[in-house]
């Protein structure tokens, strides 16, 4: 599989490798995470937070300012 990642195209040979690009808490979101959700108005969000830009989403950098 290939992907894009910032402007660049990037060959994934294996599993662990796409986990590079998504947001850590994916596997175990929590409660309030775009991914729990499903909603037609939050695909856009799950696609861009969960996704290479978790960095920015509120609801990880609350999770994550904790520690």
């Amino acid at each position: 599989m290939v992907v894009r990642y910032q402007k660049q195209q990037i060959k994934i040979e294996n599993r662990k490798d796409i986990k590079a690009f998504l947001c850590p808490h994916v596997n175990y979101p929590f409660e309030n995470c775009f991914c729990t959700s499903f909603k037609s108005s939050d695909i856009n969000k799950i696609v861009y937070y969960c996704g290479e830009h978790f960095n920015n989403c509120e609801i990880y950098r609350t999770h994550n300012d904790d520690k």
